[in-house]
This record gives structure tokens, C-alpha cells and sequence, in this order.
């Protein structure tokens, strides 16, 4: 395909977009001929509501899920390895048999999901996953959602190193995680602590198969 093809084919994909009257991503990706199941590998699905998804069976492998609401989707058997899950709501979602070997769950929030047991529990919050009740979910939220606003702005300034958000605020930073969250425990012992490393990798930049897709 030449160049001039492959440009007028992604303004047909653009304008396909453009008219299409709804927001939602199955249904975006059912007007592009894209199957939410076996095309988005590796992919930019960055803050996109995949909430109540049938993803079954999906290959998510290197994909960017991170803060992407997966509400009360299916993801049972699904390969999520060496995806980038953080500060994503995982809440009630199907993790039957669901591959997340190598995955980043650091801060992706977990709550009453199928398929895993105490031991994975364990291993999850070993990785800085978080298993919510309802007094910790709306700190959490706020967190994760300074963060995200901040992202870009912060890369500039920290990257590399590792910063500290409480109630929503940036109180410190370190390029060692470790002296970082001793101070934290010592200042603020009795409040929510999010701890995220400044290294944030635009997905666009890398070779992908697919048309990234970046929807809210």
C-alpha cells in the first residue's frame, strides 16, 4: 500500500470516528472492523472505559490499561502479561484464569473479583496492587486521579525519580523509593500513601501493528 493509500484510508478511519454517534469503545471498534479481543495487543487503551466488556479470552499482552475502568468486565482467561494495569479500577472484574505475569499493578484497584485466591491477593498487593473497602476508595481515587493530571507536567521535572501524592497533593519525591516511603510512613502514618515512579511511556511512540486508540 502506498503512502497516499495509507492516508486516505486513516481519514476514512477519522471520519468514520467523527460521525459515529457514540463514545463507547466496543462500538467504535465494531465501525472499524477491530475485534476488542485479538487487535489491541500492545496497544494505547490509556483511560478508556472498557466497563462491563466481554474481553474473555483477550489478548491484552504489553497493552497500556493504565487508569482504563474495566468495571465488572470479563477478563477470564484472558493474557494480560506484562500489561501496564496502574491506577486501573478493576472492580468486580472477572479474573478467572486471567494471565497478569509481569503485568504493573501499582495502585490498579482491585474489589470482589472473581477467580483469586488468598495467595494471589498476596501477590498482587506485593506488586502495589490495592484491594479496596469502601473507607479507602475514595482516597485512592483522588490520588490516582492528581496523578494522572500531573503525569506529563511531572515528567519534565521527575523523571526517573519516584513521587509521593496525600489527599491528593504532591508532598515529596526521591529517586530511591525506599527513603521515600520511610518518610512518608513517619510523617503521614495515618493517611492513604501513593507512591508512583515518573516514568511514564507514551505507547504511541512504539512500533504497534494497530491504529492506536485513545477514547473516553
Amino acid at each position: 500500500m502506498s503512502e497516499d493509500q495509507s492516508l486516505n484510508e486513516f481519514k476514512k478511519l477519522v471520519q468514520y470516528i467523527a460521525e459515529a454517534e457514540t463514545n463507547d469503545f466496543f462500538e467504535l471498534a465494531k465501525i472499524l472492523g477491530r475485534n476488542p479481543k485479538t487487535d489491541y495487543a500492545g496497544a494505547n487503551l490509556n483511560e478508556v472505559n472498557l466497563s462491563y466488556g466481554d474481553l474473555q479470552g483477550a489478548n491484552l499482552r504489553k497493552t497500556n490499561l493504565s487508569s482504563t475502568d474495566l468495571t465488572r468486565a470479563d477478563l477470564s482467561g484472558a493474557d494480560l502479561s506484562y500489561a501496564d494495569l496502574s491506577c486501573a479500577n478493576l472492580t468486580e472484574t472477572n479474573l478467572s484464569e486471567t494471565n497478569l505475569s509481569g503485568a504493573r499493578l501499582e495502585y490498579a484497584r482491585f474489589r470482589n473479583n472473581q477467580g483469586l485466591s488468598e495467595a494471589m491477593k498476596l501477590d498482587l498487593s506485593k506488586r502495589g496492587a490495592i484491594f479496596e473497602n469502601s473507607d479507602s476508595e475514595t482516597e485512592n481515587d483522588i490520588n490516582c486521579e492528581a496523578f494522572k493530571k500531573e503525569r506529563k507536567k511531572w515528567l519534565e521535572i521527575y523523571k526517573g525519580e519516584y513521587v509521593a501524592l496525600v489527599d491528593g497533593q504532591l508532598v515529596d519525591h526521591d529517586k530511591n523509593k525506599k527513603n521515600l516511603t520511610a518518610r512518608l510512613n513517619l510523617e503521614y502514618s495515618d493517611k492513604p500513601k501513593f507512591i508512583q515512579q515518573v516514568d511514564y511511556v507514551d505507547y504511541k511512540e512504539e512500533k504497534i501493528t494497530d491504529v492506536p486508540i485513545h477514547w473516553n
